[in-house]
């Protein structure tokens, strides 16, 4: 959401030529609001997903999982989250 309360959509309607890149994490609640949110935004602004970047500790192979589940590429991992100032991954 941007500084008004709305949803970032926005951004893609002003921009049609614009190309997305998702950056997202492995578990099942991120996955699938994730999924939902990039379904929209083929839907609603025809938006071109360009592809994912997960965060993953336990490597490549869950990361491809989960690029899978979202029907989108994986353009690469990271593996750092932060939340709060605070490493979530040790």
């Amino acid at each position: 959401m941007d500084e008004k309360g709305r949803p970032y959509y926005h951004i893609l309607n002003e921009n049609p030529d614009g190309w997305v890149i998702v950056v997202t994490s492995p578990h099942t609640h991120e996955v699938t609001s994730t999924k939902r949110m990039i379904e929209d935004m083929k839907e609603l602004v025809n938006a071109h997903i360009q592809g994912v970047i997960i965060s993953v500790a336990s490597g490549e192979e869950e990361a491809k999982k989960v690029a899978y589940k979202l029907g989108v590429s994986l353009i690469g991992l990271t593996p750092l989250v932060l939340r709060r100032g605070r490493d979530l991954n040790p």
